[in-house]
Formats: structure tokens, C-alpha cells, sequence
């Protein structure tokens, strides 16, 4: 019997075990943590660069786009290594490329050697998110695909406690070069875990695909499938929204609390940290549950359920820089956590169902290029620009310059939520064509080795 007819009947994932597959899950959560960790230590630590470098709020903001910019510059063509070549061994550098540069960041001398530092960063970072969630994608069938998803995506809420909480802590005990390169270093480790550990997945595994019918896509032939491809292109535009939504206040969120509620560093840090933390490992899991068990009766859950988290989540993310007390703001920001930490792995995870094993790695590439370029970048750019604006031609003081600048994104949730709609109308449809699309794919030849 060959490789593919085994595959085909069920019997070539025989040696992934269950406690293998979630092994996997769990490392790789793991490895996302440090991801998130090192991705937002620069927001936790922009007061004291500022400070030092006697830099402006756009000037930080400009440091965030310019690292936005390498990661888009990366994912891409990353994206592409992720469905050609072996993921494990990608991983690999890439965990290790980034773990290296965060600790570098603690040596920059001025502004622009920390965004140098920041984009290599960022240019190793810009396929660890495709290439984890393509491993895990083949290890689990589209039924039962989002609730490890969702597990792997607490990485983020638990990066962002350690990067909040302990980031917080060590730039007031240490200054911010120490934490650059104390957080740094844990990723290498983490590294070099997964190659010992982890083992290449077929590609198509878990969706009964054969392995020569699950390799070697070409962009071009991406591009086209997505124009056809309505559910899974809104994904993808609400993906991009999420991230301005999401990514561009968590940015500035301590130094709201500073500026605006005279919160210090390690307080500011910590509770928000421990919210992100407290709320993704709850939401985060249930809104996989939730996806897997409306999905079962109607898959057009997927999207409505998306976007009533963002309506809902993006009123109660106006309130944080409206109410009085420094406990209420924090309330606040529990509450929009609690309703929106759901949505980013649903939308991950009906990206990997609407998108054909081969072309997988590049549609979530092209999902998390949007997400982090918009969220991280620009996102982060734009409130920077707001809250100068303010402050030099209206004359707020900085604490109010800020705090009107990071409700703007309110608009973003509302637009995504849009978005969510139309990809639940096309859901059933979607579905369905990617299914057919992986069994009509051409063979294409062996997979090649890193």
C-alpha cells in the first residue's frame, strides 16, 4: 500500500498518537507565548525608551510601523517556505533568529538602532504564526480543528501577561535593556525543544489529502483561488480589522494607564497582563468550543458569532478611556478582552477550514501579513500620529491627547463585524469548495527538505 493510499484510508497518521498531536499543541502554545511576549515588549517599554531617547509619541509609532514593515516584507515569501519545505526545521530558525534579536534590542544605542533590532525581529517572526498553525492544521480534521486552535492562540494571552507582568517589572527594577535581553533568551531554548521533539506532518493529513496533492502551491495560483474564494478573502479583511481593533491600543494601553491614572510601570503591567492572561485562557478555548459545536449545526455560526463578539467587545473598548478611576478602566479592559480574545483564533481557524491543505500556509500568511501590518504598524502608528495631533494643534495635554486617540479604533470593530457577516452568508459555500479543491489537486512532486 502506498503512502497515499494509506493516507486516504485513514491509516498514515497511525503513529500520531492523541498525546502526540497535543504535545504538539502544547509546545507550540508554548513557542507562541515567547512570540507574543517579545512582540509587545516594545509597547510595554515605550515610556522608558522615549524617555531616554527624548523621542515623540509618532516618532515610538514609527519605530512599531517600521517593525510592521519587515514582518509583511517576510511573511509572504515565509509563507510560501511554510507550504514547501519542512516546518519543523523552519520553525526552528525562525524561533531562534527572533529569540536572538529581542536580547539585541537591549544593547541600541539610539532610536534608530533599536528599529533596526525591532525589524529583524519582526522579520523572523513573519512566519512563525503560519508554520505553527499549518503543523497543527494537519494534525486535527476541520470538525475538531478549532478548539486546539484555540488553545494555541491562549499563547497570545499568556505572552501577554509575561510581556505586561514581568516586562513591567523588570523595566522598573532594571531598565528596559535588561528586559529586552532577559526575555530574549527563552526562546532559543524553546527552539531547540521543537526540533528534538517534533516531527514534519504530511501535509493534508487530517483532511485525507495525499501528501504529493498537498505541496508546492504557487502565489499566482493563491491570488486566484481567493478571488473565488468570498467566505475565506472576508476572512481575511476582517482578520486585517481585528488587528486595528486589537493590536494598535494594546500598544499604548500602559502608557494610557501611566499618563492618565498615574499608574506605574510594574502596576500598569501587571494587572493588565494578568487580564489578558485571566480572560484568554476562559475565552479563548470557549470560543473554540463555541465554534466546533454551532459549526456542527450550522456552519454559518463561524462568522455571526465574530461579529457579535466585535460589536459587543467594541462598545465596552470605548468605556476604557472614559470611566473615572483607574479600577474601572481596568474593568473595562477585562470585559473587552473577555469578549473579544475569541475572535482572532475563530478567524484563524475558519481561514485554515476555507483554504485547501496546499495552499494553507500562504492564506494564513497573507491573514497574519494584514493583521500585524495594520495592527502592530499602523495601527500603533495612527493613535502615535492622533495623539501628537491633538496635543500640538488642540492643546490637549498628553494624558488626553492619548486617551482620545486610542478610541478611535472603535470604528475598526464595527467594520470587521461587517465583514464577519458577509463571511457567514458564503461560509456553507466556501467549505464545500475548499474540500473539492483538495482532492481535484494536481500531483506536483516531492516535498523539499530545509
Amino acid at each position: 500500500m502506498s503512502l497515499a493510499d494509506a493516507v486516504n484510508k485513514g491509516e498514515g497518521d497511525r503513529s500520531y498518537s492523541p498525546q502526540y498531536r497535543w504535545y504538539v499543541v502544547l509546545l507550540l502554545t508554548l513557542a507562541y507565548t515567547m512570540y507574543t511576549a517579545d512582540r509587545i515588549l516594545l509597547g510595554v517599554l515605550l515610556e522608558p525608551i522615549k524617555t531616554e531617547f527624548g523621542a515623540s509619541d509618532s516618532q515610538m509609532g514609527f519605530v512599531s510601523l517600521m517593525a510592521a514593515s519587515t514582518y509583511a516584507l517576510s511573511i509572504i515569501p515565509l509563507g510560501l517556505l511554510a507550504d514547501r519545505v519542512n516546518r519543523r526545521n523552519l520553525l526552528f530558525i525562525i524561533l531562534s533568529g527572533w529569540s536572538i534579536m529581542t536580547a539585541v534590542s537591549g544593547f541600541a544605542k539610539n532610536l534608530i538602532h533599536l528599529a533596526v533590532a525591532q525589524m529583524l525581529v519582526t522579520t523572523n517572526e513573519g512566519g512563525g504564526a503560519p508554520t505553527m498553525n499549518s503543523l497543527i492544521s494537519d494534525l486535527f480534521e476541520r470538525s475538531k480543528r478549532g478548539l486546539p486552535i484555540s488553545i494555541w492562540y491562549c499563547g497570545i494571552s499568556m505572552g501577554a501577561f509575561i510581556g505586561f507582568s514581568l516586562g513591567g517589572f523588570l523595566a522598573d527594577s532594571y531598565g528596559w535593556r535588561i528586559t529586552f535581553i532577559l526575555l530574549g533568551a527563552p526562546g532559543a531554548l524553546i527552539a531547540l525543544i521543537v526540533l528534538l521533539t517534533i516531527r514534519e506532518t504530511p501535509r493534508g493529513m487530517s483532511d485525507q489529502v495525499a501528501p504529493d496533492r498537498a505541496s508546492r502551491p504557487d502565489f499566482a495560483g493563491t491570488v486566484d483561488f481567493l478571488k473565488r474564494q468570498k467566505a475565506l478573502r472576508h476572512a481575511i479583511y476582517a482578520q486585517c480589522l481585528s488587528g486595528l481593533s486589537f493590536m494598535g491600543p494594546i500598544a499604548w494601553l500602559v502608557s494610557f494607564f501611566h499618563r492618565s491614572h498615574d499608574a506605574s510601570f510594574a502596576l500598569a503591567g501587571f494587572v493588565t497582563g494578568l487580564i489578558f492572561l485571566t480572560t484568554g485562557l476562559s475565552s479563548g478555548p470557549a470560543g473554540g468550543f463555541l465554534m466546533d459545536h454551532l459549526g456542527r449545526k450550522d456552519v454559518r455560526w463561524h462568522g455571526w458569532l465574530c461579529a457579535l463578539l466585535m460589536v459587543s467587545g467594541g462598545l465596552f473598548f470605548g468605556s476604557i478611556y472614559l470611566v473615572p478611576s483607574l479600577l474601572m478602566a481596568f474593568v473595562a479592559v477585562a470585559v473587552w478582552q473577555l469578549l473579544t480574545n475569541a475572535v482572532s483564533p475563530i478567524t484563524v481557524a475558519m481561514i485554515s477550514n476555507l483554504a485547501p491543505a496546499h495552499f494553507r500556509g500562504l492564506s494564513l500568511s497573507l491573514g497574519f501579513l494584514l493583521f500585524h501590518l495594520f495592527g502592530f504598524g499602523l495601527g500603533s502608528q495612527l493613535i502615535g500620529l492622533v495623539s501628537d495631533w491633538l496635543a500640538n494643534e488642540r492643546g490637549l495635554n498628553e494624558a488626553d491627547a492619548l486617551r482620545y486617540a486610542c478610541m478611535v479604533p472603535v470604528i475598526f470593530h464595527l467594520w470587521a463585524a461587517w465583514h464577519f457577516r458577509i463571511v457567514a452568508r458564503n461560509a456553507p459555500d466556501g467549505y464545500r469548495r475548499a474540500a473539492a479543491m483538495e482532492q481535484s489537486a494536481p500531483p506536483s512532486g516531492a516535498e523539499a527538505a530545509l
